[in-house]
């Protein structure tokens, strides 16, 4: 396909600390089928582009290696959803990947090798914390409303 772009969030369960039959990192399961079902995709299409979400602890060097194989050059980021105005801890990791040229197909476009951390340093930028707490979203409990 003609993507610029991909933005996929594949299956945590067996990377998640909720899960009590974890299976050894891409050996099977359904985070493993996810995860290279995305990155058959993405070898098979090339898409410029690619950002990866899953839990904070999935496996992310073992991506990245997968990515740098690939041709992508990558950068990995921690990220908790309270440092993004939401008023809630939800720590996630994420990685980018950036194609590189293949000069053996002919390919002569540069990739700016500073591009990645550019990528997180604008991330960073974005970073506001929440000035308002749950509690300044939800409705008085029922046993304070008053009832007629």
């Amino acid at each position: 396909g003609n993507v610029d772009i991909v933005i996929a969030g594949t299956t945590c369960v067996d990377f998640s600390l909720l899960n009590t039959k974890k299976q050894a990192y891409f050996e099977g399961g359904e985070s493993t089928d996810t995860f290279f079902g995305m990155m058959l995709y993405v070898i098979n299409h090339r898409p410029p582009v690619v950002l990866i979400e899953n839990v904070k602890n999935a496996p992310w060097r073992n991506m990245q290696v997968y990515f740098e194989y690939a041709g992508y050059t990558t950068w990995l980021s921690q990220r908790d959803t309270k440092k993004h105005y939401i008023p809630h801890t939800r720590e996630r990791g994420y990685l980018v990947a950036f194609l590189k040229p293949n000069k053996k197909q002919g390919e002569r476009w540069v990739l700016p090798k500073s591009l990645p951390r550019e990528w997180a340093r604008r991330v960073d930028e974005l970073e506001r914390p929440a000035t308002a707490t749950i509690d300044d979203f939800l409705l008085p409990a029922p046993c304070c409303l008053n009832r007629k």
